[in-house]
């Protein structure tokens, strides 16, 4: 029997399990309660679709379990419960939203990130050693993206991006790169410690750079396009002065950097979260032109006087 779905809204117990020949199994968005033992000694079901609220205890014990597609009904994962499927190498996601429930999930080795998916939570896979494999909806432009989704997944060797958003660079990375001029959006910590990128072109269509995004990298020239500040290499020390036309300071552009002095032109309106934190700046003038300044902007920094 290759696939199977629940004939009725509310599935007890008895019905699926020990079912040893069941392979594939489908649960529609109307399951509205799946038993906790539903799968036991369903020892040879290997494929799951699941299109209900939540997905529960009842998909604790299955370990044959090898893929998984998470439909665009799916508002949660219960804690844990994945521990024991230790065989779970491929996860499709449909949800509108990926939340850190396979953070640090060794086994996984291949995401799909569907269309639907609106948001990712920070670290959603950060420690996901394994994962080797991320494949992005080709028309997927407004996803939220949390930072550091892909930290410690060494075994992603290859830029993540589509034609819109760009979220991950592995940091074997080494030398020049330009980024797509298509893309639009660069994930919080995209970046993170590609020691080996000395240099980066951002395309005038980027409208968005996440926080940290160029944070340990070795980068030494300023990073920016016609609207954004994205980032000020640490190397540079002293007065400096962003150019005219700059719209919006990144998270992060300027954290731990060594400034005397900063000239921020009339032309920005937003300076984005901790962009100044742990600067050494003594003094910074800020333009009426400002209308929004992100939480934690001056955080451990060494000013005395803002204007």
């Amino acid at each position: 029997r290759d696939l199977h779905s629940f004939p009725t809204r509310r599935s007890s117990d008895l019905e699926i399990r020990n079912c040893t020949g069941l392979s594939t199994i489908r649960i529609p968005f109307n399951a509205e309660y799946v038993g906790e033992y539903a799968f036991d000694g369903c020892t040879g079901l290997t494929s799951m679709n699941i299109q209900c609220k939540e997905i529960g205890k009842w998909i604790k014990d299955i370990s044959s379990l090898t893929s998984l597609t998470i439909g665009d009904s799916v508002e949660t994962i219960v804690d844990d419960v994945l521990k024991k499927c230790t065989n779970l190498t491929s996860v499709e996601f449909h949800s509108k939203k990926i939340g850190t429930w396979f953070k640090s999930f060794t086994p996984l080795t291949e995401i799909t990130i569907g269309d639907e998916v609106e948001a990712i939570d920070d670290q959603a896979f950060s420690g996901c050693y394994k994962l080797a494999s991320v494949k992005l909806g080709p028309n997927n432009r407004k996803m939220n993206i949390g930072y550091m989704i892909f930290s410690g997944c060494n075994s992603l060797n290859f830029p993540v991006y589509n034609d819109h958003q760009f979220l991950f660079m592995p940091t074997n990375y080494k030398g020049e790169y330009a980024i797509p001029s298509s893309i639009s959006s660069i994930a919080g910590y995209a970046f993170l410690d590609c020691v080996g990128l000395n240099s980066i072109t951002l395309s005038d269509s980027i409208s968005y750079v996440g926080m940290g995004a160029f944070q340990g990298t070795g980068i030494t020239a300023p990073v920016y396009n016609k609207n954004i500040f994205a980032y000020l290499p640490p190397t540079i020390k002293g007065t400096y002065t962003i150019p005219n036309g700059i719209t919006t300071i990144a998270g992060g552009a300027f954290a731990s950097t060594e400034l005397t002095s900063i000239k921020i032109p009339n032309s920005v309106t937003t300076i984005g979260e901790f962009a100044f934190s742990g600067s050494t700046l003594p003094t910074i003038e800020i333009p009426n032109s400002v209308t929004t300044i992100g939480k934690g902007a001056f955080y451990w920094t060494g000013l005395k006087t803002i204007s």
